[in-house]
C-alpha cells in the first residue's frame, strides 16, 4: 500500500465515521427531547404556551423562569427570561446585577 491510497483509505474511514457520529447524535436528540418534557422542559414558541406567568418562552424553543426578586440577573438577561415583570435588573457590584421591585404595577 502507497501513501497517496493510504491517506484516501483515511479520508474516506474519517467522512463515514463523522456520518455515523451525527446520525447517532441526532437519533439521541430526539429520545432526550421526550425525556426533558417529562422533566419540566417544556417547548413553546410563544411566552403563552408556557402556560405559567412565572415562565417566557425562550428563543421560541424552551419554556424558562423569570428571576426573582433578589435573584442574579446578569447573565439572565441576555440569554434567558430576564426579571420577572414589575422588576428590574439592576447593577449591584463590579460584575452583578440583581432584581428589584421597580414600584410599578407587576407589568411591562
Amino acid at each position: 500500500l502507497d501513501l497517496q491510497h493510504f491517506t484516501g483509505f483515511v479520508a474516506r474511514s474519517n467522512y463515514i465515521m463523522k456520518t455515523v457520529l451525527a446520525i447517532l447524535l441526532v437519533c439521541i436528540v430526539a429520545l432526550e427531547a421526550h425525556t426533558l418534557e417529562k422533566r419540566g422542559f417544556k417547548r413553546c414558541r410563544a411566552n403563552g404556551d408556557c402556560g405559567n406567568a412565572n415562565m417566557c418562552c425562550i428563543g421560541g424553543f424552551y419554556c424558562g423562569r423569570y428571576a426573582q426578586e433578589g435573584h442574579l440577573c446578569t447573565l439572565s438577561s441576555a440569554f434567558a427570561c430576564g426579571c420577572a415583570p414589575g422588576l428590574d435588573c439592576v447593577k449591584t457590584g463590579f460584575l452583578t446585577k440583581r432584581c428589584v421591585d421597580n414600584g410599578g404595577s407587576g407589568g411591562f
